[in-house]
């Protein structure tokens, strides 16, 4: 309790001090367009949490992190890196199998770039909306568990403005950002954007010197926007990120001397991971009357990434380096009419998505002298000896790619019965195919022979072995519908009831069935019944806005991520339900004073399932707790307009402890933690000139921001205190 005590009794105090002043202004309305056409957020029977481009800058949000701790019902980590894992209500995809779809998908202007490997970074964005529950009647791209809708901002025609931003400060911190609006006619309109930010790591590697865990990012774009006639509107940009970071895990039992908080370690190895990827988007929109409108949008993506790449065994002694290229290839076309009349509202969809994702894993295992020092005087070498067989190098690697083509038909129409009463039905048809190729060959070297010599059977040490390339070509239908029914309470109220249904396809893991085998491991689809109802309210004169959702989400043949043998592997093992209940409160408490407060508590268990490990000993799932799923979330964030130039903002989050396995291994629990930020912000009058001095984890907490378990359980700590200025010029 007294974790929630400070926070609330900090933000009461603020209220009742701004509440001194005048109170005359109300609340904005806001706009979303998650059902594909623009409507107030609170008449729509969905539980969305929004955030416009103001807010996401006083965010500071150039990544996912800050929208998840102040969206409830959402989580996220990062495994890598290059790997972000987001989970909505309880439910998300940690694997980064090819043959893997996610349950949280990610779209950039309607484009879908949802895998949790790659990705872009969040630059010049207009509004970012996150949609929870299945969205396969919404999305081109089907999701099962939620969507986070990302809009980048498109050229706007008859404008010349932009901005330049400019920031430094400890832990090697460094932003340059520049945006510009050119207007080229009067029906052409060009804007570029850029940006580059880097900031120092987590710890120092004792052995190299170099830090850990830092950042080094650039982006850039270049769009434009052409109002080809009074009816026709073209947007389109080409979007570049590059990222090249040293991201290291540390192991959670401090077998190597290394302290997960301390600001040095020992890695033998420097790891270096990167992004080079390129997102095209191309949208036409056309109002073919004033009832009907057609929009099209093509998408392409492309990305070449080195996956985490580091030191496996986290100490100073070489025994097992990692290290994973992808590529991938994406293109995406979807289709959708919409129409209205005086009570129905409605579109159609049609969508092709493809995409070919190639990864190549290389695992190399030093049997002498790392081994030895592992195991002391019973090491490998010392075995091998007895076999007459001479310790090297084990270099193994595991080659995939799978292709996925899927086809899907979808609409959604709203009908107002009355003035107060509307029903919503969707349905969406999804055909969905996967073919994959796995070539993981025998190494030889003393780790394979002694396998061999041991087992009776020849394997590699880490991927079973296949006996050259295999391939394996499955495909999935189904039809999936969406119910709502809302009703209006007077004028500024909304109760709702929503169902939806959520499907994520079958796929292929990156083994064998046995070793040697030349079949590859498969998994079957899972389903998802997903239930919400909520409330909408505005009050005390459109000063307050108070939303609340409940949900029950009902998985079966819910695909489950273990790890085998240091690999991950999916099956279908488990039934799972998740439930809970989210609160958005927005309280403009003054004219120069507001409140966000956000909490959600969530009840995410197996019901059934059973999981074998390496040795064959089984584990009972029923009644343990999801992965990355924390019982109690909230946020508490405080805006003062202290005068026209001057501005504060305070921003507080707690999440709660949460497993990073389904076996809830204690090794792999996450405590609780609290963050603490604010900036303030000055205006110098209508010069356009302004200086900000913001930070991040005030009160240095520890805390890790992720898990994994690869040949030991490890962590990843979370960003400590850090301070910056920065000064940015509008024109």
């Amino acid at each position: 309790m007294k974790t929630i005590k400070r926070p609330l009794s900090f933000a009461v105090t603020l209220a009742a001090v701004a509440m001194a002043g005048t109170v005359n202004a109300q609340l904005e309305e806001v706009i979303v367009t998650a059902q594909k056409r623009s409507e107030s957020i609170q008449d729509v029977p969905i539980a969305i949490s929004a955030f416009s481009s103001d807010e996401l800058q006083a965010m500071d949000a150039k990544d996912f992190r800050p929208i998840v701790l102040q969206t409830p019902g959402l989580s996220g980590s990062a495994d890598a890196a290059t790997q972000t894992v987001l989970t909505v209500r309880g439910i998300g995809t940690g694997a980064f199998s090819p043959g893997a779809n996610n349950s949280v998908g990610t779209y950039f202007n309607e484009i879908p770039v949802s895998r949790n490997i790659g990705g872009m970074g969040y630059l010049d964005v207009a509004n970012i909306e996150v949609v929870k529950g299945p969205q396969g009647t919404l999305f081109g791209r089907n999701t099962s568990a939620g969507a986070i809708s990302i809009t980048n901002q498109f050229a706007v025609v008859g404008e010349a403005t932009g901005s330049v931003r400019v920031a430094a400060g400890d832990e090697g911190q460094l932003l340059y950002e520049g945006i510009a609006n050119f207007d080229v006619s009067d029906s052409f309109a060009l804007r570029v954007a850029a940006r580059h930010e880097e900031r120092d790591g987590t710890f120092e590697n004792s052995v190299t010197g170099d830090e850990l865990n830092g950042r080094d990012h650039d982006q850039y774009r270049v769009g434009f926007t052409w109002n080809a006639s009074d009816a026709v509107t073209v947007n389109g940009y080409w979007d570049h990120f590059e990222m090249e970071n040293r991201w290291q895990m540390i192991d959670n039992f401090g077998l190597w001397g290394n302290d997960l908080y301390a600001d040095e370690v020992a890695v033998n190895g420097q790891p270096s991971q990167k992004i080079d990827a390129d997102l095209a988007v191309l949208k036409v929109s056309w109002d073919i009357n004033d009832n009907l409108s057609l929009t099209s949008n093509t998408g392409l993506y492309d990305s070449s990434i080195v996956a985490l790449p580091t030191d496996a065994d986290t100490g100073d002694v070489p025994i097992v380096d990692f290290i994973e290229p992808w590529d991938l290839e994406q293109f995406s076309q979807e289709f959708r009419l919409n129409g209205s009349n005086d009570r129905l509202t409605w579109f159609v969809g049609a969508s092709f998505y493809s995409e070919t994702a190639t990864a190549v894993t290389s695992v190399t295992i030093y049997e002498d002298p790392g081994l030895d020092v592992l195991f002391g005087d019973e090491g490998l070498c010392l075995v091998a000896e007895e076999f007459g067989l001479a310790c090297g190098i084990h270099n193994e690697s595991s080659f995939a790619e799978n292709e996925t083509t899927s086809y899907a038909i979808y609409g959604d129409a709203t009908y107002d019965i009355s003035d107060r009463l509307s029903i919503t039905f969707g349905l969406r048809y999804t055909d969905e195919e996967k073919e994959m190729v796995l070539n993981t060959p025998l190494t030889d070297s003393t780790t394979t022979a002694l396998i061999g010599a041991v087992t009776g059977g020849a394997n590699n040490a880490i991927f079973s072995f296949t006996p050259g390339s295999i391939v394996a070509k499955d495909s999935w239908t189904s039809v999936d519908p969406r119910l709502a029914i809302d009703y209006k309470v007077g004028e500024s109220s909304l109760i709702y009831a929503n169902y939806a249904q959520g499907f994520k396809s079958g796929g292929f893991n990156r083994q064998p069935t046995i070793a040697g085998g030349r079949a590859i491991l498969a998994f079957e689809p899972e389903e998802n019944d997903a239930y919400e109802v909520g409330f909408k309210t505005d009050f005390a004169n459109q000063r307050v806005r108070l939303n609340v959702a409940a949900f029950m989400y009902d998985y079966t043949d819910f695909q489950l991520e273990t790890n085998d043998n240091a690999s991950i592997l999916i099956q279908n093992v488990a039934d799972l339900e998740t439930s809970g209940l989210e609160v958005d409160l927005t309280w403009l408490v003054s004219d120069s004073f507001d409140l966000r407060l956000s909490y959600a508590m969530l009840d995410a268990e197996f019901q059934e399932g059973i999981i074998v490990d390496g040795d064959g000993n089984p584990t009972d799932l029923q009644g343990n707790d999801s992965i990355r799923a924390p019982e109690n979330t909230y946020s508490i964030v405080a805006n003062w307009n202290v005068t026209d130039s001057l501005r504060a903002r305070v921003d507080y989050a707690y999440v709660d402890e949460m497993f990073y396995t389904a076996d809830n291994s204690p090794d792999l629990l996450a405590d609780d933690f609290n963050l603490l930020g604010a900036r303030i912000d000055y205006t110098f009058g209508e010069s356009g000139l302004g200086v900000s001095v913001i930070g991040e984890n005030l009160t240095d907490e520890e805390y890790v921001q992720s898990m994994i378990n690869f040949l030991l359980p490890m962590s990843m700590p979370g960003y400590g205190r850090a301070v910056r200025a920065e000064v940015r010029y509008t024109f």
